[in-house]
């Protein structure tokens, strides 16, 4: 099947900040999500896409809008590809330097050979014109992360933590496919270690649930002192029928603060393309999708 016919655009939508969120249509008719970020406007060497590995999602993170409806199926390699393909193709220049992000709908890890097959399909692709990175977010798999480890390529990892024990996780997070927070950590660290890299401990704080000053404590005591590790801070974008609470800046610069003050290298993430649904988060299964656009 080629990239035409595996995969094609049916809306675009334009962010104020110019972030561009895709809805595209497969050749079964099913459809997905992904989103361009103009990161080079917050100083970065070029942009970032993220993109979707699966329709939809089995993991129902219970804070993400993509799992509501379970997982569809997995993408195939030139549905994941298309998605890089043709944002770029609609671009007025192909960029000197992209990260392609698997961060959109799906748990990447669990379409691990087909996110191998589209890293190495776009890197033959682009790798002799541009500085191609990849990075990937997954809520943390242990026997997933040491294949991942396995990869010729670099992927810069970030990890979907969110809470400081299994417990806060389990809330969160409450598929089983993911890993205890003491087995998790082992996987990271030999991940960095095999990698040369540095993992993202990626945290959303929700009001009342994972944003005390005993849970900071916590997390430092997890990874302060160890250079494999940063935390990003992230707001939540709000998805109807959750129950979860965003908390206001002033907790999440505080939070940060403390964080710091444990000796985390931390950072606060601001999400982009809100305004059109294209932020973390709030990429939407298939039907969903496909009925926001009539």
């Amino acid at each position: 099947m080629s990239e035409g016919t595996a995969i094609r655009p049916v809306k675009v939508l334009e962010s104020d900040d110019g972030t561009l969120k895709y809805l595209w249509q497969l050749s079964d008719g099913q459809t997905v999500e992904s989103v361009y970020l103009p990161l080079m406007n917050r100083g970065a060497a070029g942009p970032s896409m993220c993109i979707s590995s699966q329709v939809g999602c089995a993991v129902r993170c219970t804070f993400c809008a993509t799992g509501k409806n379970g997982l569809l199926r997995n993408l195939t390699t030139e549905e994941i590809t298309g998605q890089v393909h043709q944002t770029l193709a609609g671009l007025d220049a192909l960029p000197r330097s992209f990260d392609v992000s698997f961060m959109g709908m799906g748990e990447p890890l669990h379409n691990l050979p087909r996110v191998r097959e589209a890293c190495e399909a776009l890197l033959g692709a682009y790798g002799d014109q541009c500085d191609v990175h990849f990075s990937l977010s997954s809520i943390g798999i242990a026997r997933k992360i040491y294949q991942l480890a396995e990869f010729g390529i670099p992927v810069q990892l970030q990890i979907s933590l969110h809470g400081t024990t299994d417990e806060v996780r389990e809330r969160l997070i409450p598929t089983k496919s993911h890993t205890a927070i003491d087995e998790l950590f082992v996987a990271l660290r030999h991940y960095a270690d095999v990698k040369n890299t540095v993992v993202n401990i990626n945290y959303l704080l929700f009001d009342g649930v994972n944003d005390s000053p005993e849970a900071a404590g916590q997390l430092a005591a997890m990874i302060s002192g160890d250079p494999r590790f940063r935390v990003k801070l992230s707001h939540y974008n709000p998805v109807e029928g959750t129950g979860l609470r965003p908390v206001d800046d002033a907790t999440i610069q505080a939070f940060a603060e403390l964080c710091r003050g444990h000796g985390l290298p931390t950072y606060v993430w601001e999400s982009i393309g809100t305004d059109v649904g294209g932020g973390c988060g709030q990429l939407r299964s298939s039907e969903e999708a496909a009925g926001r656009t009539n």
